[in-house]
């Protein structure tokens, strides 16, 4: 959490037993416990800020991209030729896809998720809903905050006290990425409401990333096997053609010694004989 005053704000994650077991976020992940939690963004969250570059990587890493290089030059290409169909930063789509998964991680290990997105068009930045369940980054409320201010701690109330925010908020489904969209517009009667497709253009651009990185890994994997055939079909050929060459040989080498033992019994056998003139036939000794 941060606060008002920059000495006193904590820095990164602090993760601890009996709460989290595990050296890390991700290694926390891999095997959760089932247990109830309540999980959230704000709208623009980081978008105020600066672009940071190396957040992309952590992305990747998050998401588990073997093949980075390949991505995030797919997603430079993206970013340059307009396709990505969003205006978020970086960080504000690190912190929607981080959240994304560690919602359906701990729903997958049989806890209950109740994901919200903070949607205040007045105050959609970063920890502003805080203002409203922690009392600090203060600012002045207009009507619709005034509204807000009671239902939006309320629900955290509710979740500490049941492990259930309100009746009406449905826990996190695989299929309908379901939220609770969390506004309130007095003069249009617009209060608090659940939602199907959480971040929706953000999570499947990434999406989408992710299938052409497992893709690009089966390409791998299919080119090695190739090379493996290839190499072994190489070996095998050459063997093969050593093998011919050795019977070859073998069948020069037995020819020759043929000619040769043939030439000298026929030499042999013209030196047994005499040959005297005046006689027909000669005379064997």
């Amino acid at each position: 959490m941060e606060d008002d005053n920059p000495r006193r704000a904590p820095m990164g994650l602090t993760m601890s037993s009996p709460l989290f077991k595990g050296s890390d976020l991700q290694s926390f992940l891999r095997d959760p416990p089932p247990r109830p939690i309540i999980a959230g963004t704000t709208s623009l969250e980081f978008d105020a800020g600066s672009e940071n570059v190396d957040g992309l990587i952590y992305i990747a890493e998050f998401l588990g991209i073997t093949n980075q290089d390949e991505i995030l030059e797919r997603y430079h290409k993206d970013e340059l030729s307009g396709n990505i169909p969003f205006n978020h930063t970086i960080d504000t789509q690190q912190t929607f896809t981080s959240t994304y998964v560690i919602g359906h991680q701990m729903r997958k290990a049989g806890g209950k998720v109740y994901l919200y997105s903070y949607r205040n068009p007045r105050r959609p930045y970063h920890t502003m809903d805080l203002s409203f369940i922690m009392g600090i980054h203060l600012f002045e409320y207009d009507e619709n905050d005034k509204v807000l201010s009671v239902i939006y701690p309320q629900f955290f109330i509710d979740f500490i006290k049941t492990t259930q925010p309100h009746k009406d908020w449905t826990p996190l489904q695989a299929e309908l990425d379901n939220y609770m969209y969390i506004d309130v517009n007095v003069k249009n009667h617009s209060m608090p409401h659940m939602e199907n497709y959480y971040e929706h253009d953000v999570i499947n651009y990434w999406k989408n990333l992710v299938e052409l990185d497992k893709r690009l890994s089966g390409q791998t994997q299919k080119a090695a096997a190739q090379r493996a055939i290839y190499t072994t079909s190489m070996t095998t050929s050459i063997l093969d053609l050593l093998v011919a060459i050795l019977l070859l040989t073998a069948i020069v080498v037995a020819v020759l010694m043929t000619v040769a033992t043939i030439r000298q019994w026929n030499q042999r056998r013209q030196n047994r004989y005499v040959i005297y003139r005046g006689e027909k036939t000669p005379l064997l000794f």
